[in-house]
């Protein structure tokens, strides 16, 4: 296996490097093995195993994760979009505000309940959703990035999201727009979808980075501040492994830290934690998943 020395010298340079440089790196500790091994008294040339290029390929899809990592569109993100949403933007008129705001309310509303992703959503039809007695009603993705077979799976949606699907309905007839089963609900491709989630953050003043990925990162983490386990998340993002959950909810460590903890304290004008409050580790889970039990 790859030897301590090996792997902190590759950690060490990934610092200041890119994959692609490791890789050179890796492959020219192999060859210096190659040639000197023997001389050494070493059987195994430790940048072989595969153990060197597993690293390597992990580095580089965290790296590739990160960089096109959105910032998450949790409840408190989706309300203030709702106060601010129906407010005509600059030159917009008062019709055109309209359907844009009924646009944008079903496809926050959907999409965080959903934990849609862009492409379920450009293709989500009117057939494919169903109402129940309480309100609350379902909605039917035919197929995902997980189900490439197409057996498709039921998302919930909550009362709130389907009176926003009641209202962009009504305000479509207004306009003689198509409502058919087999109509797409909302008519607009992946690239103006991400437009509109942008546009509708920065209205409602909120600041970071947006897009249609922000409702599965916040849907996500909402679940496990809510004391959801890992299993229940993956179900309702569709996931098959626990890798892209588990990087979605760590930052909320953060907040539930022993730092963080002691600095409320403080706030409140005290100077120890209560026995009965040591915060809350919601990646408990996350740890499970990666140390076992």
């Amino acid at each position: 296996m790859v030897d301590a020395g090996q792997g902190a010298y590759l950690k060490h340079k990934s610092v200041t490097n890119k994959v692609n440089t490791l890789r050179g790196i890796a492959a020219g500790i192999a060859m210096v093995f190659e040639k000197m091994g023997d001389v050494w008294g070493l059987r195994e040339n430790p940048a072989l195993t595969g153990l060197a290029d597993s690293y390597l390929d992990k580095l580089q899809r965290r790296r590739r994760e990160r960089a096109a990592q959105m910032d998450p569109i949790r409840e408190e993100h989706y309300q203030a979009v709702m106060a601010s949403v129906r407010k005509p933007l600059a030159g917009e008129r008062s019709g055109r505000a309209e359907l844009r705001a009924a646009l944008v309310v079903a496809l926050f509303s959907v999409m965080f309940d959903g934990m849609l992703r862009a492409g379920e959503a450009e293709e989500a039809r009117w057939g494919d959703v169903s109402r129940h007695p309480d309100g609350s009603g379902r909605l039917y993705v035919p197929f995902s990035k997980t189900d490439q077979d197409g057996e498709g799976e039921y998302v919930f949606l909550s009362r709130r999201s389907m009176k926003a699907l009641d209202d962009l309905r009504e305000v479509r007839r207004k306009k003689g727009g198509a409502k058919a089963k087999d109509d797409r609900i909302f008519q607009i491709g992946t690239s103006r979808m991400r437009t509109h989630v942008s546009e509708a953050c920065k209205a409602a003043g909120l600041e970071g980075r947006f897009g249609t990925h922000s409702f599965r990162i916040g849907m996500a983490q909402e679940l496990a501040l809510a004391g959801f386990g890992m299993v229940l998340i993956m179900r309702a993002g569709r996931w098959r492994s626990p890798e892209m959950p588990a990087y979605y909810i760590r930052e909320l460590d953060a907040d539930r830290a022993a730092v963080a903890e002691l600095h409320r304290v403080w706030e409140q004008g005290g100077d120890r934690v209560q026995e009965d409050s040591k915060g809350i580790d919601v990646l408990s889970t996350y740890d499970h998943v990666r140390f076992g039990p």
